[in-house]
């Protein structure tokens, strides 16, 4: 198969992660999946599955459930409301389809988001460098993290929809390639929600890691983050609750820290993948650049 060709395949496939994350409520049928990405329906699902690492169906489940998520979180709107936003008619079909994947009901998941952020993270251990052997879900280390490269693109909006952008670019790079195994997804984050007047406004760089030495193809961009001394605090859970996690760190624990910020953004490093891993095992390095002592 020439390159021309398989670009082609990926080009169609990244116009149905546009359309998925789009229309999360519209039909997934393979007929209206493979005419939206310009391919066969004979041989549509094996192409997309080689191209981004899961299935289509897979892929639609898993955008309605975090989008649903970040709904019941941010918002009031009824469960039923919420469920038939992303595709479900009835209140019972969402409550068992996001039960099963974030292991609790909706109800109990909008509790979580209302519990106070000290009870969340009242089991933080502070060590000066990384502790592996730790088993505690949340750690904060100090230590000076080593110059990355990535490889990605620009993402302009809410943070809650870099899902789009990271799913974009490795459906663009050989990633895989380079890794030869789940690529380590890194991102950007240059505004805080907090300091906005719109999501629109926030603006992230969302990529893969590669080697300083790799050339970066066609229609994605470098981006590297030099030598920093960092607060790294090891979040474990669901993206959607990850803001809450900032929240304690800039809050609670900087404060008490006696560090200063240093003049870079915050990064993220994600450790394992969305597609392999349920949500609360997400394991993610949330990098807040310090100053040096």
């Amino acid at each position: 198969m020439s390159k021309t060709q398989w670009e082609r395949y990926q080009s169609g496939v990244k116009s149905v992660i546009d359309y998925i994350h789009d229309t999360p409520q519209g039909p997934v049928d393979n007929d209206t999946l493979a005419s939206i990405g310009g391919l066969s329906t004979f041989h549509w699902h094996r192409i997309f599955k080689s191209i981004t690492g899961q299935s289509a169906v897979q892929t639609v489940r898993a955008v309605r459930m975090h989008k649903a998520a970040g709904d019941i979180v941010r918002t009031s709107a009824s469960i039923a409301s919420i469920g038939r936003s992303v595709g479900y008619p009835s209140v019972q079909s969402f409550t068992r389809a996001f039960t099963a994947h974030f292991n609790q009901s909706p109800a109990s998941y909008r509790r979580a988001a209302t519990q106070p952020i000290s009870e969340l993270f009242n089991q933080v251990v502070v060590t000066g460098q990384e502790n592996t052997n730790s088993q505690d879900d949340f750690q904060i280390s100090i230590r000076v993290l080593p110059r990355y490269s990535l490889m990605g693109i620009w993402h302009q909006g809410d943070y809650l929809t870099v899902g789009r952008s990271f799913a974009k670019v490795f459906a663009s790079a050989p990633v895989n390639v380079i890794h030869g195994a789940e690529p380590v997804g890194m991102g950007v984050y240059f505004q805080d929600p907090a300091s906005v007047k719109s999501v629109a406004e926030l603006s992230s760089f969302i990529g893969a890691l590669v080697p300083l030495c790799f050339e970066v193809p066609p229609g994605l961009e470098r981006y590297e983050i030099p030598t920093l001394r960092c607060a790294v605090l090891q979040y474990r859970g669901s993206y959607v609750m990850m803001e809450r996690a900032y929240q304690w760190l800039y809050h609670s624990w900087l404060p008490k820290s006696g560090l200063a910020v240093a003049d870079h953004p915050p990064f993220e490093l994600y450790l394992n993948s969305p597609r392999t891993t349920a949500p609360e095992d997400l394991i993610t390095q949330i990098c807040i650049p310090v100053a040096p002592e």
